[in-house]
């Protein structure tokens, strides 16, 4: 996978004047008052009181940086990057939520920076807040400057169709808000036929968003064909062994109605202009189904089948992301109580939401709750963890492959050095056994997908993990092993 270099460029607001006055004023040396950016794919993103913003390099009124670090590279895409940005502008980086000294632009380029490379930003940029309020005259001033903004406005031409992205708003909701009409930069294709992610903005005749959007298309097609994905139920045939099964009087009409209406919301095409969404109806019926003890396996097994699918659908991900209802997640904490098939169908839901960011954090959710199985307080996160190092350590083919896939799929996003930990001591574990071809691929997919996130490198030698004995099993083994190889001897990136 193609790696992106991570920059972060450091400006001094003061021009020079903190380091001139900073000690008889406060009382304490200050080399500058520092404003820090995010750059990557040749784009600059920055937090300040119009929330998360971008703009070609050095493109803002501050002009050229005082200083350009280089914080490491990152495997994740424009694409991803575009859906993480948004996720923080939706939620914990609104304009409306700027605070000069706790939340600033630092500490978004410090939580930019960890997630694209693990990094963070220099200590002496991140403290200064602190190291100002810590001086008397800091803490007389801190009421006042609460209420300042720091904000590098962007020159014209920056890309304002993608500062709305991140932020949540469409450009009609921007002028239908009456906010000015910047003049929509322009976009054009590089001389490979690759779009340049709009640095060309101002010179080429073709609008910056259609570019943006067909860009991000793609951008999701390639980040969907890097994961495992499970599309091969037959929703017609799922449907139909529901019915026939289906225990008397479960289902009204109208719930049997919404349940056949699902069949050709997923039988028709991404690329079909006029294709049926899954209504939260259609959704709510198998939502009760699995709430229904002692289903008969005959119809349990074809349920989950159908959900693999409808998992797939963006919509109803972010549905589980964004409400409390945990059935779904206490459907998956009696894994163990189904039958194996059952076991693997599950698993290839949770692969499936995969598929989109926002599937993927909310398996990843820490928020506790409580389990109506056991009464325990749990998480999303600790179940995952739960259930993967479980299925991965019994010995069971179908099951370390299934558990394993999903491992990879969530590693194409961020996650936790608590997860890493646990979940990859548990795959070493499975390498030590006799596994075929199949699992033992996944197993290594999967222990490269965790290395970016923790010392799985350093797990791995010192638990004794021969790659050279799995390297000769096929050709994705050797090349997977190479890649694991390479990681590993690859020095760290100051």
């Amino acid at each position: 996978m193609a790696s992106t270099d991570v920059l972060l460029f450091v400006y001094d607001l003061s021009k020079g004047l903190a380091k001139q006055l900073s000690l008889p004023l406060i009382g304490k040396q200050l080399d500058g008052i520092w404003h820090t950016s995010i750059v990557i794919f040749n784009r600059e993103y920055f937090f300040g009181g119009g929330g998360i913003e971008s703009c070609r390099p050095c493109g803002t009124i501050l002009g050229k940086p005082e200083k350009t670090i280089r914080l490491g590279e990152t495997q994740v895409t424009y694409a991803i990057l575009l859906e993480y940005l948004h996720e923080l502008g939706e939620e914990k980086y609104t304009g409306e939520k700027y605070n000069l000294f706790q939340h600033n632009c630092n500490t978004f380029s410090n939580e930019v920076a960890s997630f694209l490379t693990g990094s963070k930003i220099p200590d002496y940029v991140s403290t200064l807040p602190q190291e100002v309020m810590d001086t008397p005259i800091g803490a007389m001033l801190k009421s006042i400057m609460d209420s300042m903004t720091a904000n590098p406005i962007a020159k014209p031409g920056a890309n304002a169709s993608e500062n709305a992205a991140i932020n949540g708003i469409s450009k009609g909701q921007k002028e239908a808000s009456g906010s000015s009409k910047e003049e929509e930069g322009r976009g054009k294709a590089s001389e490979d036929g690759k779009d340049t992610g709009g640095e060309n903005a101002e010179e080429s005749g073709e609008n910056i968003e259609d570019v943006l959007m067909e860009r991000l298309r793609k951008e999701k097609m390639l980040e969907r064909s890097r994961l495992v994905l499970f599309e091969e139920s037959n929703p017609v045939a799922c449907v139909e062994a529901i019915k026939t099964n289906l225990p008397k009087g479960l289902l009204s009409d109208g719930e049997i109605t919404e349940l056949e209406n699902l069949v050709p919301c997923l039988l028709a095409s991404e690329d079909d202009i006029y294709k049926p969404s899954i209504t939260p109806a259609g959704f709510l019926v198998l939502g009760r189904l699995l709430c229904t003890v002692d289903l008969p396996h005959e119809l349990l097994l074809p349920l989950v089948d159908l959900l693999q699918l409808v998992f797939l659908d963006p919509e109803i991900i972010k549905e589980q992301k964004e409400n409390d209802d945990h059935a779904i997640m206490t459907f998956v904490f009696l894994l163990q109580t189904y039958s194996l098939d059952v076991q693997v169908s599950i698993f290839r839901l949770l692969c499936n939401a995969c598929s989109t960011r926002k599937g993927s954090l909310w398996l990843k959710a820490e928020q506790q709750w409580v389990c109506p199985v056991d009464g325990q307080p749990t998480s999303n996160m600790q179940l995952m963890i739960s259930l993967i190092v479980s299925s991965l350590l019994s010995t069971v083919l179908d099951l370390i492959i299934a558990s394993a896939t999903l491992v990879y799929n969530m590693t194409r996003h961020n996650i936790s050095e608590d997860f890493v930990v646990e979940v990859s001591s548990a795959l070493i574990q499975c390498l030590t056994i006799e596994l075929t071809e199949e699992a033992t691929f996944r197993c290594l997919q999967a222990l490269f997908g965790l290395m970016p996130y923790g010392e799985v490198g350093s797990l791995m030698m010192v638990m004794g993990v021969d790659t050279a004995r799995y390297g000769t099993m096929s050709e994705r083994t050797a090349e997977i092993c190479k890649k694991i190889e390479d990681a590993m001897q690859a020095s760290p990136v100051d």
